[in-house]
C-alpha cells in the first residue's frame, strides 16, 4: 500500500484512481490495484451525517463512522464462526469528539454474489447444498439475536468451494425488544429477491431447511 501511495488516512480519503462500486456524497466504495497486482477495496466515510450521530446517541453508544461500525460487525461475525472480508487497514478523524471521516481497507472476497450464483445454472443438487449452507448462516444470525436490515442475496458471497461469506454489514446490530420480527432479518424480501435471481421452490426450501440446523 505504501508503494501505491495509500499509507495514510488522507491518501485513502482522496484516492480516486480506482474503480468505484458505489459513490455518494457521504461515502464511497472503490477497488484499487496495488503495484504487485493484488486488489484491495477501500470503503470510506467522507463525512458522517448528523442523523447517524444522533442515532448512536439515542441508543446510548459512542457515535462512530459507518466504516468503524462495519469493522466492529466483522469482528462479531468472526466470533460467530462466519466468514467476512479481512480488514488490513483503517483509521478515522474526529471533530469535537464526534465522528467526521474514516476509511477501511479490505481484501476482496472470493467468489460471486448469491444472486449471480443462483442464476448460473449447474447441478440443482449442488446448488441446493450451497443454499442449505446459506440458510445455516441465516439461522446462526437469528439465534445470535442479530438485526441486519441489509440481508439481500447481493450481500452473500459464494466461493468456488461453496463456502458462504457476508459483506456490507455496517448496519448489523443487536435486535431489541421493540423490533418487529420482519425487520430483524427481512426474510420476505430476501426470498423475493432470491426468486427474482432464478431460485425455485426447492431452492427456497433448501434455505429454510438450513435455517433449522
Amino acid at each position: 500500500m505504501a508503494r501505491a501511495g495509500l499509507d495514510s488516512l488522507d491518501a485513502l480519503l482522496h484516492y480516486s484512481a480506482g474503480h468505484f462500486h458505489s459513490r455518494h456524497k457521504r461515502g464511497q466504495t472503490l477497488e484499487a490495484t496495488l503495484p504487485d497486482g493484488r486488489s484491495i477495496f477501500i470503503k470510506r466515510d467522507s463525512l458522517t451525517l448528523w442523523k447517524r450521530i444522533l442515532a448512536d446517541l439515542l441508543q446510548f453508544r459512542k457515535p462512530q463512522p459507518l466504516t468503524v461500525r462495519e469493522r466492529e460487525a466483522f469482528d462479531r461475525l468472526s466470533q460467530l464462526g462466519l466468514t467476512v472480508p479481512r480488514v488490513i487497514a483503517w483509521g478515522q478523524r474526529r471533530r469535537l469528539g464526534l465522528p467526521h471521516q474514516a476509511a477501511m481497507v479490505m481484501e476482496p472476497l472470493a467468489g460471486r454474489p448469491l444472486s449471480e450464483f443462483v442464476g448460473a445454472g449447474g447441478s440443482p443438487s449442488a446448488r441446493r447444498e450451497v443454499l442449505r449452507r446459506v440458510g445455516a448462516v441465516i439461522g446462526r444470525l437469528r439465534r445470535a439475536g442479530c438485526h441486519w436490515p441489509d440481508l439481500v442475496p447481493q450481500h452473500i458471497y459464494i466461493d468456488a468451494d461453496g463456502r458462504v461469506a457476508l459483506l456490507d454489514v455496517e448496519r448489523l446490530g443487536r435486535a431489541g425488544r421493540l423490533f418487529r420480527p420482519d425487520r430483524i432479518l427481512p426474510l420476505d424480501r430476501f426470498f423475493r429477491l432470491l426468486r427474482e435471481s432464478g431460485a425455485d421452490d426447492e431452492d427456497v426450501r433448501a434455505v429454510l431447511d438450513g435455517m433449522k440446523e
